[in-house]
């Protein structure tokens, strides 16, 4: 897509776009090196009847300084759920006993049949994670190093307040009224939902 077709688009009422899935695929490399720099029981503690980590304030500490981040939880830089699918991945997957690595990719062991699942995936991040820990599926994908670029103009973006409802047909018509509010002015709205 050329730039001016780029500018057509994000001028529309409606503007379709991936989400940051080549971002978040630059993310689990990194933070299975810090995964591996922090120490069980000192950094971190793990709770196996729900299969959970939690991070100690050393943790992040260590964490945030690795990453040269201020909020492991900023919602502009999210690393949280990076490095925590990357400790769940050091502590509770193991090679040869959860899943095998072929052909630089983690397949899933059955656990009932003992088969290899070729087809099957475990899901919120923890797949990419495991991929990250055998160290196979980042240098396969780009085979060469990534740089941070700098944006072109300051961020704009306002953090406004969090805001909540005592229903969700008061949230969606709020939601509905903003946006045709916003329509009015002539502004563009973009809309996200997990539904």
């Amino acid at each position: 897509m050329t730039a001016e077709e780029r500018r057509s688009n994000y001028r529309c009422d409606i503007t379709y776009t991936n989400n940051s899935a080549s971002l978040d695929a630059a993310r689990y490399p990194v933070a299975a090196e810090v995964a591996d720099l922090l120490v069980r029981d000192i950094h971190y503690t793990v709770q196996l009847k729900d299969n959970s980590v939690e991070l100690t304030d050393e943790g992040i500490a260590l964490a945030e300084m690795a990453l040269e981040t201020n909020d492991l939880w900023d919602e502009n830089d999210p690393w949280a759920r990076f490095v925590m699918n990357a400790l769940k991945a050091k502590e509770f997957y193991r090679c040869d006993v959860q899943y095998i690595v072929r052909d630089g990719k983690a397949l899933i062991i059955n656990e009932l049949t003992g088969r290899v699942e070729e087809k099957r995936r475990w899901s919120d991040g923890i797949h990419q994670a495991v991929e990250a820990k055998e160290e196979k599926e980042f240098l396969k994908m780009f085979q060469m190093p990534v740089i941070e670029v700098p944006t072109n103009l300051s961020n704009i973006c306002k953090d406004l307040p969090i805001q909540a409802f005592a229903t969700a047909r008061g949230k969606w018509d709020y939601v509905r009224e903003e946006v045709e509010s916003m329509f009015r002015q002539g502004r563009p709205v973009l809309v996200g939902s997990t539904r």
